[in-house]
């Protein structure tokens, strides 16, 4: 039975590619291919593999929400039912896949991997990870570590080749496909048509329909993210890798406002950039191993060995992005104008946001009035609030 192994890179596409063959999977099964269906509420991924072979310590923090036995016992039940899929079924391509296997890099954790996949029945393997420019990876990073986090990712050289090195010692018989994720360079520009193209593509129309289907991950603008940090900093400052409701509402609210005042995608700061793209030699790796070449890429300066240095950088959007202060300070003044002055906390935070954010534009006597007018007009929405309560509790 040939096997495909999506060790998805995050933030290169997994969730959507998932999502739509979850969704495919019996017009994939009527041609030969089973993408098994984890029985987990709204999960579509086959993630569990990585927790049946990583220690319970060392395993994704989602999987640590449960004691140590009680993931064991999901592990076992999981394992059984792709056992039983597979069983049932038996097709003739069998399609697995899951973020969290790229994160298996040592040698006897994908030595479990091995024998999971033997008790599967798998035979021919073929391993497919999408790989991102590391500089466009860290940025896409950045945005959803502070959709749970004050924290931006770690600003430090990323090199992330020896997780392919080490699937291709652990699995020697086993193939190794590396795509990168660009829209260029993707057939027909998105990683779903991509797959489809490579593996079914009997099936790409079903695909690309289901595919429409499905929600990605909208990007912030830099203004977006550094409002994102600063709620995050101001309500959430001690609940770090804690995502939470009111801050997917209030990121949902940022991505109308990118929309509404045409803000366009983040740039990363020039020497940060540099620094993620020519701080190592991976590109090399990537190229010369697995024919993977960036656009616009300087290779003959990686060739020279004349790699970027660290640069010194601080911790807040504003050091790793470009901001335009008028959008910004805009976005502030689009915010203050909604409903959400009802949570006067919420109020009293945007009143003294351009501020806090260091914005030119409400400094001296000026500055000082408005956000006096600002006060004034979230008390009486809070007043005229509490009032319509009473008055409702009486009738």
């Amino acid at each position: 039975m040939k096997t495909i192994v999506h060790i998805g890179m995050p933030k290169a596409g997994s969730t959507v590619l998932q999502d739509t063959l979850f969704l495919e999977r019996d017009t994939l099964l009527a041609n030969g291919a089973l993408y098994p269906d984890p029985g987990l509420n709204k999960i579509y991924n086959h993630g569990l593999l990585a927790g049946a072979v990583l220690p319970y310590e060392d395993g994704p923090r989602v999987y640590r929400r449960v004691s140590e036995q009680e993931h064991a016992e999901r592990v076992e039940g999981f394992l059984e039912r792709l056992q039983r899929q597979v069983k049932e079924v038996r097709p003739a391509v069998l399609i697995l896949s899951s973020e969290y296997l790229w994160r298996l890099d040592e040698p006897q954790v994908l030595a479990k991997l091995q024998s999971l996949l033997a008790r599967l029945g798998a035979g021919d393997i073929e391993f497919l990870a999408y790989v991102r420019r590391p500089s466009a990876f860290f940025l896409s990073a950045a945005q959803q570590s502070l959709r749970a986090s004050t924290h931006l990712y770690p600003a430090e050289s990323l090199d992330f080749s020896h997780v392919l090195d080490a699937y291709a010692k652990a699995f020697p018989k086993a193939r190794i496909t590396v795509r990168l994720f660009d829209r260029a360079s993707l057939a027909g520009g998105d990683v779903v048509t991509d797959f489809a193209s490579l593996y079914f593509p009997e099936c790409l129309e079903a695909v690309q329909q289901a595919a429409r289907k499905v929600s990605g991950n909208e990007t912030l603008s830099a203004e977006g993210m550094a409002l994102l940090q600063a709620f995050r900093h101001n309500f959430f400052a001690d609940r770090n890798d804690v995502f939470t409701k009111e801050t997917a509402r209030f990121r949902e609210r940022l991505c109308q406002l990118d929309e509404d005042h045409a803000a366009p995608r983040p740039v990363l700061r020039p020497e940060l950039r540099d620094y993620f793209d020519f701080g190592n030699a991976m590109a090399l790796t990537l190229r010369d191993q697995y024919g993977v070449t960036f656009p616009d890429f300087d290779y003959p300066r990686l060739e020279r060995g004349d790699f970027a240095p660290p640069p010194e950088l601080g911790s807040a959007v504003r050091d790793v992005v470009t901001i335009d202060d008028d959008r910004l300070y805009r976005m502030i003044v689009a915010l203050r104008e909604e409903p959400l002055l009802g949570n006067l906390g919420l109020a009293r935070w945007l009143i003294s946001l351009p501020h806090e954010l260091k914005l030119p534009q409400e400094r001296g006597l000026l500055g000082w009035v408005s956000r006096c007018l600002w006060q004034a007009k979230a008390v009486r929405f809070k007043r005229a609030k509490h009032s319509r309560k009473q008055t409702g509790k009486q009738q």
